[in-house]
């Protein structure tokens, strides 16, 4: 299960509850894609695999997040719109711990999570 978890934060960190905010260009920030696809990870992650055992959202979040942002100023960019961190979150909402399991292993999650924030802009 430890190795599991650890690719649940890894799979963040490729990829925040309030309305996330929405740049000029019509995307979400980097910060508030964080925010919101680790909150939804780490709620479905300690819901489905370990039966809401105290602690593990809390402790997940605390690492993901930072990952998640890989020292990158949490107001750039994420390259994603709102309606796309909608359809993330709710595609990991759905799984069962199996569902995280193989959609992080075959990447099908990263395909819908991953933030495509570009520092070369």
């Amino acid at each position: 299960m430890r190795t599991f978890a650890t690719a649940v934060v890894l799979f963040v960190a490729a990829c925040g509850a309030t309305a996330p905010s929405v740049r000029p260009d019509g995307t979400v920030t980097l910060g508030d894609w964080c925010r919101e696809t680790t909150r939804e990870m780490c709620a479905t992650l300690a819901r489905q695999c370990f039966a809401g055992l105290g602690g593990v959202e809390e402790g997940c979040r605390d690492t993901a997040v930072s990952s998640c942002l890989a020292g990158r100023d949490a107001q750039m960019s994420s390259g994603r719109r709102a309606d796309e961190l909608t359809r993330c979150t709710s595609t990991i909402r759905a799984q069962s711990c199996e569902g995280l399991g193989a959609g992080i292993g075959s990447g099908a999650l990263a395909t819908t999570c991953a933030a495509m924030a570009r520092t070369d802009r």
